[in-house]
């Protein structure tokens, strides 16, 4: 007995039919005997008020209607002829268009699957359905709407419709509001597989197989790719027809010109790799009344032969979507692309295996190219190959995604955060060694530039050795520090405690202003009552606090400041720090820092060049940047909502906080930082004229360039020429600290020979080393006789 099963797609009481809404469900039909007549699938609509159901296979309708309104509409009729078997029969509707412009409006604002557009595949449906209670099909009402499938066989299978029972399957998919469909022409091609007349079910020696799919082909939409396997009969029943190894390419062909050449160039990109792929085929015969119309484009009145086949591949209701690598053509005159689709797969009946391959051209159409009715694509005009353009390439940074990469940015500097003080502060001096004689262990500079060197490489094994190389250095001006203190510190369970600090009687006024701060209205009293006790009995108080550093202190360390009156730098405070003391007794170490009271020490007294020393100081402040900049993440695609410099995902849900280690915005710049393992190549005395000539280089220069340093201006005391670039700005005030650790590596060990400095103007033209040189090359100038008159 033929059972016919009812399915309400949508139970909510505000569901509102819409056109392109696309209906996809199967029949299955069991039958104990022989059938064959002619055969129609029904699609009814049925409008009634709150109904509830419950439906599956084997499961009475359980229905509860007050008002119904219904009307039947055929899909489908064809030819069924059945041996004694179970067989299943796939069908697809999609919801025809109206002349109610109510129904068009809410159809705009819903959304779905862009397979199946809106407005085509059937025949137009009377508008009084579901006028129930006055309401009009596309107006919201208290009405749900259902679809009922049934298999109608004439008179004569209803007498012999005993053996014979079926089923429906109904599935639902909402329409999308996407561009409309476009005029497609097929490509077709068949293939002689082979005879199997053994086959009870095969009536016919030969059989066939037929792929079929569109070449024009519109940019984002899905692409179905159609199968038809008959005999000479043009029926084909088997219970073990199915395809395995799939595999769907799309090769892209592009030529170039450029300058009268041609350039090829061949891209395959798999669409679709399903080698453990199994797909079986419909077990009825197939012809082209079966699916008139699955694209739901309305072709029948355009006189082409009719589609054949049943889908073979859909992803998720859908079809093959060309990948998005894969674009519409760009008709550049000198740029030609073309499209092919290759299909691969396996056909197995019966236990045999048959190769199967198709190619055929495929064009790519943009959705620009469409013509305002939308009945037929127009095809793009076809490329002008001129040789005689050339092309012209733009680099740019495109921001991209990958699935997984390591983390952008290191932790070990966390905070980043503005430096407290703007003086770089050593946080370890090198350990101490009482065998060593007793030294002072950092000194202050002033960043002033860089410039470049030519030296030639001491370092045997290396390609470069004996070579000329060309390398940027740090130039530091470094005027002599004065002692002005002793700071004792004893050792504790917690780390050390300064035990007692002495003070020099005579101290500057730029040391003072460090103590004020506002040096102007002060009274300018500090260390008044101090300086005192130097003379106070004899000094009597500071020999005391001396001998108790010597007595109960570990640690000695020289307090020392910068005589920054002498540099360029418009500041009058000079800067002070602890310079650490190693080498020798606690003894030698307390008087030979009480024997550089308000004596200058300088630069060379401490370095010596090819030292290797580390340069502590705070960087270069760049203010509140974005977590692309400051961290060096990825940009995001170029369709990110609200921005593209940020960070997608700042956490999960739980812990509902954002963790420390997330890249966020905020402050870039202005850190403290330590650079280690700056090698000296030279350390210059500020009263040389020749302090930046070489022994190949024997011109007289100093190491300011032509027109001073940049932001900085002359360098007139000692400086330190060291490798590479250091920390902060021009004219930031650097701490030069001997090296933590023993180098015992080859670079550390090698020794420097300068052959050329630099000192061309880092601001304006030309590279003259001197003014004489350049007044040598360039004559007299203007400025140069209003100077001289």
């Amino acid at each position: 007995m033929i059972e016919c099963l009812q399915i309400v797609l949508n139970n909510k009481h505000d569901y509102r039919y819409v056109a392109g809404d696309r209906v996809a469900g199967h029949v299955l039909v069991d039958s104990n005997t022989c059938i064959e007549t002619d055969t129609r699938i029904v699609v009814s609509f049925t409008g009634h008020a709150r109904t509830q159901y419950q439906a599956h296979a084997g499961s009475k309708p359980q229905v509860n209607t007050t008002r119904l309104v219904h009307r039947s509409m055929t899909l489908y009729t064809f030819p069924f002829r059945a041996d004694p078997g179970q067989y299943k029969w796939h069908f697809e509707f999609v919801f025809p268009s109206h002349c109610d412009r109510q129904l068009e409006k809410d159809a705009d604002n819903d959304e779905g699957s862009d397979l199946f557009p809106q407005g085509y595949g059937c025949d137009p449906l009377p508008p009084s359905l579901a006028e129930s209670d006055g309401q009009k099909t596309g107006h919201r009402a208290n009405v749900d709407y259902g679809l009922e499938a049934r298999v109608q066989y004439p008179d004569w299978a209803a007498t012999n419709s005993s053996g014979v029972t079926a089923e429906t399957s109904l599935t639902y998919v909402p329409s999308h509001d996407g561009p409309e469909p476009y005029y497609r022409y097929w490509l077709e091609e068949q293939k002689f597989l082979g005879s199997n007349s053994s086959s009870s079910a095969v009536t016919a020696s030969a059989v066939q197989a037929r792929l079929t799919f569109p070449t024009v082909y519109v940019h984002g939409q899905w692409l179905l790719i159609y199968l038809s396997v008959v005999d000479d009969n043009r029926r084909l029943h088997h219970p073990a027809l199915y395809l395995t190894d799939l595999l769907v390419t799309i090769i892209t062909k592009t030529e170039i010109w450029v300058d009268g050449q041609r350039h090829q160039f061949r891209n395959e990109t798999d669409a679709l790799r399903a080698p453990n792929m199994r797909i079986s085929v419909p077990k009825s015969h197939l012809t082209h009344r079966l699916i008139q119309d699955p694209w739901g484009l309305g072709m029948r009145g355009d006189g082409l032969p009719p589609q054949e086949g049943v889908p073979i591949y859909r992803h998720r209701a859908g079809g093959l979507r060309v990948p998005s690598q894969v674009c519409p053509d760009v008709h550049i005159p000198n740029i030609a692309i073309s499209h092919k689709l290759r299909i691969k797969t396996t056909l197995s009946f019966d236990g045999k295996r048959f190769k199967f391959e198709k190619m055929g051209d495929l064009e790519i159409l943009a959705p620009m190219h469409r013509k305002e009715d939308n009945t037929r694509a127009v095809a793009p005009p076809s490329p002008d190959i001129t040789p005689s353009f050339a092309v012209q390439e733009n680099e740019v940074k495109m921001s991209h995604r990958k699935y997984e990469a390591p983390r952008h940015g290191s932790l070990a500097y966390l905070p980043r955060k503005r430096a407290a003080r703007h003086r770089g502060k050593v946080k370890s001096f090198p350990k101490d060694d009482p065998k060593k004689p007793v030294h002072l262990t950092a000194t202050m500079g002033y960043k002033a530039g860089m410039t470049t060197i030519v030296r030639d490489l001491d370092r045997p094994g290396a390609k470069m050795h004996k070579k000329e190389v060309v390398e940027a250095v740090s130039v530091i001006e470094t005027p002599p520090l004065v002692a002005v203190g002793i700071v004792g510190y004893i050792e504790t369970p917690r780390g050390l405690r300064s035990l007692t600090t002495v003070w020099a009687e005579h101290l500057s006024d730029e040391l003072k202003r460090r103590f004020y701060k506002n040096w102007y209205k002060s009274k300018k009293k500090a260390f008044t009552r101090y300086s005192k006790k130097s003379t106070e009995a004899g000094g009597a108080s500071v020999t005391r606090e001396i001998e108790r550093i010597k007595k109960y202190c570990t640690v000695v360390r020289v307090l020392a400041h910068t005589q920054i009156r002498k540099t360029p730098l418009k500041q009058k405070k000079a800067h002070l720090m602890e310079i650490q003391v190693n080498g020798g007794s606690v003894a030698d170490k307390v008087d030979f820092a009480h024997g550089l009271f308000e004596k200058t020490f300088g630069v060379d007294s401490i370095f010596e060049q090819n030292e290797v020393i580390d340069v502590i100081g705070v960087t270069r402040g760049h203010g509140f940047n974005g977590v692309t900049s400051r961290w060096g993440t990825k940009k995001l695609p170029r369709k990110t909502h609200k921005g593209l410099r940020k960070v997608a995902c700042i956490g999960a849900w739980h812990p509902n906080h954002v963790q420390w280690t997330v890249a966020r915005a905020g402050q870039m710049g202005y850190h403290h930082r330590t650079s280690v393992n700056h090698k000296i190549y030279r350390i210059g005395k500020g009263d040389d004229e020749g302090n930046a000539s070489t022994e190949f280089d024997v011109s007289k220069k100093t190491i300011t360039p032509l027109g001073g340093f940049v932001r900085y201006g002359e360098v007139k005391n000692d400086f330190v020429i060291v490798k590479g670039s250091v920390p902060g700005t021009k004219k930031r005030v650097l701490t030069l600290r001997k090296t933590l650790y023993p180098q015992v590596s080859r670079k550390a060990l090698e020794k420097i020979d300068l052959k050329w400095i630099d000192t061309s103007s880092k601001f304006g033209h030309g590279a003259y080393q001197t003014p004489a040189e350049k007044r040598a090359f360039l004559g007299t100038l203007k400025k140069d006789l209003v100077t001289t008159e």
